[in-house]
């Protein structure tokens, strides 16, 4: 028997304060040919229950219990049980529009896309209900089959968000995209987004947003160097990745380098002031290794992406310092690039600005009210 068009899979963990509003817009989809897998990752705080009452209001959904092992074993679970021919992912604090799933699906199908990928809003509940629009795909970039989206567009280099899009579940299985299930970390859904992006042969970009990501939980990982620190793991499953597919291109792994030297001053610059000296001195020691080992490119890095790095490998403190006397102030941030540089670096920015060459930034921080 052919399975549903859609199987959705909610990870869930501890959300109880959430979880109603989450499956209430999954259920609630007009598209009803849904099979919706809640993946149970050992809630405790009542979470279970409302699973339970979830599934005996709707046969469509089931209940997946497991052992707290973590996010990417959560979603793996998920995607090992799925049985649609398309996969959404919605996380268990988050929420999606009535027509969300029909207009994903349809989009595949029109244009026999393997991923369709749009943007999302940012929610907070309080003090008031509000919105904003984050654009990870931009204008130019929307409204086409991309065969090879890295080359033609720069969503490799945009927060992964990997719930803003409908996934053809034979093209995941056949690219071996799953999660890196490390317990207790964040940032899993890097590697898998990674993995998507390097393999996908046809993706549909849409400028139309439909999901609501919470900002308000207060789980949040800036305050556990622990959690951050786990997103190092996250590029090292990327480069295992890219070693076991060697027919992938290779511009692939100056890309990743790319890509973690921006994930990286984006976590350094969220995290509370008092972890981000240490932070930086783990990734100093990366950085360093890889250079000993000939194995960093910094290729694809722009004149200050590659000052930045050879700054943090020589003195973490000192470039630590620098951005934290920098901080809000232009002046400021324009002296410290020429102490971390000196004058060649403002030469080659200026050379930069005069060719209008631009770089993609992780995230590309584009959020705006709608």
């Amino acid at each position: 028997m052919a399975g549903p068009a859609i199987c959705v899979i909610v990870p869930v963990y501890n959300v109880a304060p959430f979880l109603d509003q989450c499956l209430d817009s999954v259920r609630a989809q007009t598209w009803r040919d849904l099979e919706i897998l809640c993946v149970n990752d050992g809630s405790t705080d009542g979470s279970r229950d409302l699973l339970a009452a979830h599934a005996a209001a709707d046969p469509r959904l089931r209940v997946i219990d497991q052992a707290n092992a973590g996010y990417g074993a959560a979603m793996n679970a998920g995607l090992a049980a799925a049985r649609g021919e398309y996969v959404a992912i919605v996380e268990s604090d988050d929420f999606l529009d009535a027509g969300t799933l029909r207009w994903l699906l349809g989009v595949a199908r029109t244009h026999d896309a393997d991923v369709v990928k749009a943007n999302y809003y940012h929610h907070w509940s309080a003090p008031v209900p509000r919105d904003e629009l984050v654009r990870v795909v931009g204008a130019a970039e929307a409204g086409r089959v991309l065969t090879d989206p890295v080359g033609q567009s720069d969503i490799l280099y945009q927060p992964p968000s990997i719930w803003s899009a409908l996934y053809r579940r034979g093209f995941l299985e056949a690219a071996d995209a799953r999660f890196l299930p490390t317990p207790g970390a964040s940032y899993q859904d890097a590697s898998f987004a990674f993995k998507v992006w390097a393999n996908a042969p046809r993706t549909y970009l849409l400028r139309e947003a439909f999901l609501h990501y919470r900002q308000d939980n207060a789980a949040s990982s800036i305050h556990s160097l622990g959690k951050v620190t786990a997103v190092m793991a996250e590029f090292d499953e990327m480069a295992r990745y890219l070693t076991s597919r060697p027919g992938l291109p290779a511009r692939l792994e100056a890309a990743r380098q790319l890509m973690r030297y921006n994930a990286y001053l984006w976590n350094y610059d969220r995290l509370d002031d008092g972890l981000r000296g240490e932070f930086l001195e783990a990734v100093a020691r990366q950085f360093r290794d890889e250079a000993a080992s000939g194995t960093l490119d910094l290729s694809a890095f722009d004149p200050l992406r590659a000052t930045n790095v050879r700054a943090i490998m020589a003195s973490p403190a000192r470039f630590h310092a620098a951005k934290a006397a920098a901080r809000g102030h232009r002046v400021a941030t324009a002296l410290s690039y020429g102490r971390l540089g000196g004058p060649r670096l403002a030469l080659d920015l200026a050379a930069d600005r005069l060719r209008r060459r631009s770089y993609p930034r992780y995230p590309a921080d584009r959020a705006e009210r709608p």
